[in-house]
């Protein structure tokens, strides 16, 4: 796994950014999409990418 800086990720369609992201051994979960957040664990792990998305583009990221 790659080191990698998810603020880089926000502005790209969720299909660069997953690219991006699995490309460096990370994981990658869409937390938020147009306002809804579906069902999702709140355990930390730092080998996964946690997005928020509007309306096909990334907006927020992070890891854990």
């Amino acid at each position: 796994m790659r080191p990698i800086d998810p603020t880089t990720l926000v502005g790209l369609t969720v299909a660069e950014a997953r690219r991006r992201a699995e490309e460096r051994g990370y994981q990658f979960r869409v937390l938020i999409e147009d306002g809804e957040s579906p069902a999702a664990t709140a355990d930390y792990r730092t080998d996964r990418v946690n997005v928020e998305v509007t309306a096909g583009k990334v907006v927020r990221a992070d890891v854990g």
